[in-house]
């Protein structure tokens, strides 16, 4: 199987600086952060209109992704539904992967590089979220939210069919879990005065433009 660790490699070592008593439990965690990416970028390679996929045909156990350039890309039936992290690994030309930022490098298509680096950071990132999220003696998954914002501290996961569900180049470590809402932070708010001159002319202008 190939490997994409930069970003896995580079969280983990700020990840021991932080928090770590947190390391193993992200290292847990990297190979389910790896399906779920893969998950949600096999049905985007399933479904979306891209013109270096030349064809799509199902096969008795898959789908087969016919490439511009001749290969085949090979994975289980996609399912444009499904939330759950079905797709372990797919075949690029016979061969494994499991790590859907190798896979985008390996594709060699155009703005691949980029988006590459975004998966390897949202496993990443995902990874991270999960190993950080409460234990089952600590959650209260049946009992309602009091406040709008303890809801949404309980979105561990993130966008379920967005492949960069969990994206957040140019976020350290301690930011993420300093701000992450599924990091469960409690972030204080300042205020800052404002000339009511200024806000009513800026709201006339925005109101004018629209």
């Amino acid at each position: 199987m190939h490997r994409s660790p930069t970003a896995e490699t580079e969280v983990a070592e700020e990840l021991a600086a932080v928090r770590p008593g947190l390391v193993p439990r992200y290292a847990a965690q990297l190979c389910g952060a790896r399906a779920a990416v893969l998950t949600r970028l096999w049905r985007a390679l399933a479904f979306e209109p891209l013109p270096w996929i030349t064809g799509r045909e199902r096969v008795r156990d898959g789908l087969v992704l016919r490439l511009s350039d001749g290969r085949r890309l090979q994975g289980p039936p996609a399912d444009p539904y499904a939330t759950a992290a079905y797709v372990t690994a797919v075949l690029l030309d016979g061969t494994a992967h499991d790590d859907p930022a190798r896979l985008m490098t390996d594709l060699a298509v155009p703005h691949g590089g980029s988006l590459a680096a975004e998966l390897g950071h949202s496993v990443a990132s995902l990874a991270l979220s999960r190993a950080d999220r409460p234990t089952p003696a600590e959650a209260h998954p049946k009992e309602w939210p009091v406040e709008d914002w303890e809801g949404e501290q309980r979105v561990v996961d993130g966008h379920p069919f967005h492949p960069n569900c969990r994206s957040r180049p140019g976020f350290s470590v301690a930011e993420q879990l300093a701000y992450g809402p599924e990091h469960r932070p409690s972030v204080g708010l300042g205020l800052v005065p404002v000339r009511t001159a200024r806000t009513a002319r800026r709201t006339r202008t925005a109101r004018t433009s629209s």
